[in-house]
């Protein structure tokens, strides 16, 4: 069954597979649809197909967005995304698409607040060298990349585990919804 939030990624992804949606759902339904099927497993391999691809050819299309927040911000209404948040704690297919939609949104946050003009602070930096000192605990990276890595973790193990709420204030905050 298409629900009006997938159908609207399907939408804007220039995939060609974006359109199978509805075959998809007709060959679940019925597997010999316009063929004649002699081999039983070609019935079951038919209509176990179309079911994958009912559930997960919206995450593949979203997956493959460039931008994919920017290009759907308008495009849903608030209750498509309420109606999107209830079933992604129903659906694993939902939840998984929930969580990458997530992700982008803090990844995006991360991006624009990392876009913002900084301050330098000049400070004078100690290179002397102590016994008990592990000096080279930050030669892997910054403390500012390593902390907005577990920013992100945090945040989305947080909103993935938090209330219904919180995950739908964070999709309309991030898609600015119709109405």
């Amino acid at each position: 069954m298409a629900y009006e939030f997938e159908k609207k990624i399907l939408s804007v992804s220039k995939l060609k597979q974006a359109k199978l949606l509805r075959p998809a759902e007709i060959a679940y339904e019925k597997p010999d649809n316009g063929v004649t099927i002699t081999n039983k497993s070609a019935y079951f391999v038919i209509r176990d197909c179309a079911s994958v691809t009912r559930k997960y050819v919206v995450l593949m299309c979203y997956g493959e967005l460039k931008n994919p927040i920017e290009l759907l911000q308008g495009k849903f209404t608030r209750a498509e995304i309420n109606d999107f948040c209830k079933r992604a704690y129903e659906y694993v297919e939902t939840s998984q698409l929930l969580s990458l939609i997530l992700l982008d949104i803090k990844k995006r946050a991360l991006l624009l607040q990392s876009q913002a003009p900084k301050t330098v602070a000049t400070s004078v930096t100690n290179f002397n060298e102590t016994e008990t000192e592990e000096i080279y605990c930050d030669y892997e990276g910054s403390i500012e990349e390593q902390v907005a890595i577990l920013e992100v973790k945090e945040e989305v193990d947080v909103i993935t585990n938090g209330s219904y709420e919180a995950v739908c204030q964070a999709l309309v905050e991030a898609f600015k919804p119709t109405q």
